[in-house]
């Protein structure tokens, strides 16, 4: 909660939130701690630079700034684990602290398009510009 009372940090950038490496770690150690494996990092160096990719002014737009993300955290070894769903999770508090939700595109369901966006990225079978088009489509401002 920012010092205003938004759900932003003060350092948003864009009027989004932005991603710390505090956020990072906890939610690799959370989900490692599930599933039972180790939360160990290869690179913090690599894990700063990826989370800050998607602010350093070539993003504007929330969409660009998730696909960054995605594109950074799924298409690298940063973790010895947990790279695609680490950067599920933490696309979704970019998202979801940005004051956005992801919505279905037509039929489907949402947890799956992004489980399955998630491994097209960490196969380098997707562009960004792809990828920005597919957060684009199910973003919407959450009224609430």
């Amino acid at each position: 909660m920012s010092s205003n009372g938004s759900p932003m940090s003060d350092d948003a950038v864009d009027g989004h939130y932005r991603i710390t490496l505090i956020d990072a770690l906890e939610a690799h150690d959370r989900i490692c701690k599930a599933a039972g494996d180790d939360p160990a990092v290869r690179s913090l160096d690599q894990l700063a630079s990826a989370i800050g990719r998607p602010y350093c002014g070539y993003f504007p737009e929330l969409s660009q700034k998730a696909a960054a993300l995605m594109d950074g955290l799924a298409g690298s070894q940063i973790f010895f684990t947990a790279n695609k769903r680490t950067a599920i999770a933490l696309v979704g508090v970019l998202i979801n602290k940005s004051g956005y939700r992801l919505y279905p595109h037509g039929d489907e369901r949402i947890t799956t398009a992004t489980e399955e966006l998630s491994k097209v990225v960490g196969a380098r079978r997707i562009d960004l510009d792809t990828l920005t088009n597919r957060y684009r489509v199910r973003l919407r401002r959450f009224v609430g």
